[in-house]
């Protein structure tokens, strides 16, 4: 039987996976200043959460990186829309 030869799954760059984890912080954060009732903080957090969650979507490499982002982008768009719910940018 002939060996089959497996190619590597990707690593990621340092720069994507620091990105990966800078959305995720960024959803805590989001989700700390829900829970503080800061509804305008929450707003922007959670808008920033979802931009940089687009983005590293797209330049990510790796299906860890790419769950971490879906994940975090997620949480920063419910948290924004929870926070506009309370008159976040009122």
């Amino acid at each position: 039987m002939p060996h089959v030869l497996h190619r590597p799954q990707p690593t990621g760059h340092a720069l994507d996976e620091g990105l990966a984890a800078a959305v995720l912080v960024l959803a805590g954060v989001a989700l700390v200043s829900l829970f503080a009732e800061a509804w305008k903080p929450a707003v922007w957090i959670g808008l920033l959460t979802a931009a940089l969650g687009l983005w590293s979507q797209l330049v990510s490499e790796s299906r860890r990186e790419r769950f971490e982002t879906v994940v975090g982008a997620t949480l920063g768009v419910v948290v924004a829309a929870v926070a506009l719910a309370h008159g976040g940018f009122a």
